[in-house]
Formats: structure tokens, C-alpha cells, sequence
């Protein structure tokens, strides 16, 4: 089993980083959900507090996926 670098808490979602994951922030490399998603958490934190301007929501990959799926199970775009 991979050893965990990085772990985010948002509430009841806990996101883990393992060393295969950070490499894939290499040039050249495409990032995954957890990549995205971690960095999505982390963002958010940063902005809390930060007035109006400030993003209110961000969302996870998760949340994508569902979204853009019909209830037939087919894509909607």
C-alpha cells in the first residue's frame, strides 16, 4: 500500500495524496480526482474570509460526474 503525503478534511469528506499521485503533477502528466480535488479543497480554505469577491462554492469532481450524466446513465453532452 502506497504511504498517504497529503491528507485534506472538508467536513465529511477526506481526501488522501499519495506519492503516485503527486507525480502526476510532472509536465507532460495528466492529473486525476484526487488531484483535482484536494487542490479544489485547499483553494476554497484560502478563500474563506475574503470578502464578496470570493468564490462561495466550490466543486469536487464528484459532483461533475453526477451532474453531467442523465438518469439513463448517458452523458448529456
Amino acid at each position: 500500500m502506497a504511504q498517504i503525503l497529503v491528507r485534506v478534511k472538508a467536513g465529511s469528506l477526506e481526501l488522501s495524496l499519495r506519492r503516485e499521485d503527486l507525480l502526476r503533477l510532472m509536465p507532460g502528466e495528466w492529473i486525476n480526482d484526487e488531484v483535482i480535488n484536494t487542490a479544489a479543497i485547499i483553494i476554497q480554505r484560502r478563500l474563506r474570509g475574503q470578502g464578496e469577491a470570493a468564490a462561495r462554492c466550490i466543486l469536487t469532481t464528484v459532483f461533475y460526474a453526477t451532474s453531467s450524466t442523465s438518469s439513463s446513465g448517458t452523458g448529456t453532452t
